[in-house]
């Protein structure tokens, strides 16, 4: 019966990440409890600050259950535009939360192509989602956790079923789809077992569940 604890910001809570794992997870006789500590736009500094709300927060959850899984989900861009910042403050975080759990790291999405949204950040697609990958990547390596693959399965989507949109029409938040998608992939990671028997939850229709697993079996 894996624990997690969620630590993060909106591309978490947008769609229930957390509720939605566990939901799919129930349907295939897998108990998984989850606990967050959420909260829009916030970077992982805040969370590894004591004198910060959100360290404070942090504080108060960390130590109510013994956790099996923690994942950490920067702000959306700051891996690829301060990667010093997010592995300085992932390697706090990891010191703190040093009693046998394992570190899941969310590596999330480039904001989509051809928007405002991605012009602003100064790189394109590619260049972001590799700075990204990048620096969840070596956060992994350093710190003996698990990269979850969810920007490059957002990327293999997207190029294989530009017809399914995970995005929302803000450009970077994920979409039932995205949420789903990432939801198949942390399945994967916290219990071993494929996500091809998943169920297919509210908003994400019957053909678009079948694609999206597919995809995540890929990774």
């Amino acid at each position: 019966m894996p624990n997690i604890l969620f630590i993060g910001n909106s591309f978490t809570f947008v769609n229930d990440l957390p509720k939605m794992l566990e939901t799919l997870a129930a349907d295939t006789g897998v108990t998984i409890t989850t606990s967050s500590v959420l909260k829009g736009g916030a970077y992982l500094h805040q969370f590894a600050d004591p004198e910060h709300d959100l360290g404070r927060r942090l504080a108060e959850t960390y130590p109510t259950q013994k956790w099996d899984f923690i994942v950490l989900q920067d702000q959306s861009f700051n891996p690829a535009g301060n990667p010093e910042d997010f592995l300085i403050s992932a390697e706090k975080l990891c010191q703190t939360m040093n009693d046998g759990a394992k570190i899941l790291f969310y590596s999330t999405w480039a904001y989509r192509d051809n928007t405002e949204k991605l012009s602003k950040t100064g790189m394109t697609y590619t260049e972001m989602l590799t700075a990204l990958t990048a620096s969840y990547q070596k956060a992994a390596d350093r710190f003996n956790g698990i990269r979850v693959p969810v920007g490059n399965a957002f990327a293999a989507s997207t190029e294989a079923y530009p017809e399914i949109d995970l995005y929302t029409p803000d450009d970077y938040h994920p979409s039932p789809c995205g949420t789903y998608l990432a939801a198949c992939l942390f399945y994967k990671a916290v219990t071993g077992s494929s996500s091809a028997a998943l169920p297919t939850p509210g908003g994400v229709t019957a053909e678009e569940g079948e694609k999206l697993r597919g995809i995540a079996e890929q990774f």
